[in-house]
C-alpha cells in the first residue's frame, strides 16, 4: 500500500494520521498488566481491535482491561496459554486467528525473568543459574515470538503489509549480574527480529524491536525492588533519576505500529 502524499508543508503523513489504527487487527501477548497492559489501551486508543494472549488464571480473570478496551468501542479478545509450550502456543494462535481473522499487528511483550547467577560466588551465593531456568526464559522470550510471527507472517506476505513489534530489553545490550539468561534471550530476540526484516522487509511487512530499560511495573520491581542497594545504585545511573513508565513504551510502540504499512 503506498503511503499517503506529503501535506502542503511536505509531512509525509503527519504523526497523527500515523498512529490512527482505525480498524486493524492487533495481537499482543501478555496484556493484562504491566506494559502489555499498556500496549493493549495505546492500541485500542487509537482505534485498533485488540487480541490478548496471556498466561490466564487471576490476573487475566479480574483485569479491567476487557472493560476499558471496548470503552473505546473496539472488539477484544482473550484467549489463555502457556507461551513455553509450543503446542499451546499454536493451538492458541490458532484459535485467535479462527476467532478475530487475520491480524494486522503482532506485539511480542510477553517475557519472564528468573534472576541467577552463572556460578556461585561470595557476592552473589545463590543457587547456579539451571538449564531449566535457561530453557524456560528462551521458551517464552524468543522461541513464543518466532512461532507467533511465523502463524501471522503469511497473511502479511499475501496482503503486503504488516507490523511486528518485539519488546526486547537493554539487558540485551548491557549486561549485568544475574541477568545472563535473561539478556542472552533479549539479544536472541533483537536478532530475530533482524531476520524478519531481513526476510520480510520486501512484502512491506516491517519488523521492530522496542528495548526499554528497567519500567515500573511488577516484574520491574521483582528484579529492581523499591528501595533496595543495587536499586538506588541502578537509579542513580539514569538521568532522569526514575524508572521508565509502561506508557512512554505503549507510546513508541503505537508509533511503530502506524503508517503506511498496515
Amino acid at each position: 500500500m503506498a503511503p499517503p502524499p506529503p501535506d502542503a508543508a511536505g509531512v509525509n503523513p503527519s504523526a497523527a494520521s500515523r498512529m490512527d489504527l482505525t480498524g486493524k487487527r492487533a495481537l499482543v501477548t501478555g496484556g493484562h498488566r504491566g506494559i502489555g497492559a499498556a500496549i493493549v489501551l495505546g492500541l485500542a486508543a487509537a482505534g485498533a481491535h485488540v487480541a490478548v494472549i496471556d498466561r490466564g488464571g487471576n490476573a487475566s480473570r479480574t483485569s479491567d482491561i476487557p472493560s476499558r478496551v471496548r470503552g473505546y468501542g473496539v472488539e477484544f479478545f482473550a484467549a489463555a496459554a502457556d507461551l513455553g509450550d509450543p503446542e499451546q502456543v499454536m493451538a492458541v494462535v490458532s484459535r485467535v486467528l479462527s476467532e478475530f481473522g487475520n491480524i494486522d499487528i503482532l506485539v511480542n511483550n510477553a517475557g519472564i525473568t528468573e534472576l541467577q547467577p552463572l556460578t556461585t560466588t561470595p557476592v552473589h551465593p545463590d543457587p547456579p543459574l539451571s538449564v531449566l531456568a535457561w530453557d524456560a526464559q528462551f521458551a517464552v522470550n524468543v522461541r513464543a515470538p518466532m512461532l507467533l510471527a511465523q502463524a501471522v507472517a503469511p497473511a502479511m506476505v499475501a496482503a503486503r503489509r504488516g507490523k511486528i513489534i518485539n519488546v526486547t530489553s537493554q539487558a540485551g545490550t548491557a549486561a549485568l549480574p544475574l541477568h545472563a539468561a535473561y539478556g542472552a534471550s533479549k539479544a536472541a530476540l533483537d536478532h530475530l527480529t533482524r531476520g524478519m526484516v531481513a526476510e520480510w522487509g520486501r512484502y512491506n511487512i516491517q519488523a521492530n524491536a522496542v528495548a526499554p530499560t528497567v519500567i515500573a511495573s511488577d516484574m520491574g520491581d521483582a528484579a529492581w525492588p523499591p528501595g533496595a542497594p543495587k536499586t538506588v545504585t541502578m537509579l542513580d545511573r539514569i538521568p532522569a533519576g526514575r524508572f521508565g513508565q509502561a506508557w512512554e513504551v505503549a507510546d513508541l510502540v503505537v508509533f511503530l505500529a502506524g503508517g503506511g504499512a498496515t
